[in-house]
């Protein structure tokens, strides 16, 4: 009997790690190539949200918050051109400069800090967070964290790193749909 319970025991463990390490090859994967480059394409809205097509591929930019891109001036529509260069992070392309008709724009400095002060007012519902830890897996800011609460350890946004970029509530038009229990808004 011990022996059998024991088996059981080392094989859920096994499993468990196998499910975590799967996890994190995933998340390193869609780090690959973290080298700057440069892309051009049209402008999809969606949401709050600004996706780059360029070609096939379809791009989540990592800009800045909506209200420091309005107070730049930086306002494309749907279906205008644009040229970026950045990195891709977690699946999205974080953005440092834009090109749009004729202007560049620069949201990131030489360490990736942003350009403008303004910061987002994207929040989490503790009562809601479940503590998966997803939205900490899948932010191409690392603006999540998991901190300790009164209610256990919960995630935690960095305002003065968020992007705005919306991964946290919708997902990353790939493997994450989004936060599951509706816990984060803004």
């Amino acid at each position: 009997m011990k022996l059998k319970l024991k088996s059981n025991t080392i094989l859920i463990g096994l499993l468990g790690c196998i499910a975590i390490l799967l996890a994190v090859s995933a998340i390193s994967a869609s780090d690959a190539g973290t080298e700057s480059r440069e892309i051009t394409g049209t402008i999809t809205l969606s949401k709050d949200r600004h996706i780059l097509q360029s070609g096939k591929d379809k791009l989540i930019l990592s800009m800045l918050p909506p209200s420091a891109l309005d107070s730049l001036g930086f306002t494309p529509a749907e279906g205008d051109t644009l040229t970026v260069k950045g990195f891709m992070s977690r699946g999205v392309l974080v953005t440092e400069t834009a090109l749009w008709k004729g202007r560049t724009f620069a949201f990131r400095d030489s360490l990736y800090q942003f350009t403008r002060p303004e910061t987002g007012n994207w929040k989490v519902e503790p009562s809601g967070c479940i503590s998966c830890r997803l939205c900490v897996n899948f932010c191409p800011n690392q603006a999540i964290s998991m901190q300790k609460t009164a209610n256990g350890v919960k995630a935690v946004i960095e305002q003065s790193l968020c992007s705005g970029c919306n991964v946290c509530i919708e997902g990353n038009l790939d493997r994450f749909r989004g936060c599951p229990t509706g816990a984060i808004t803004k």
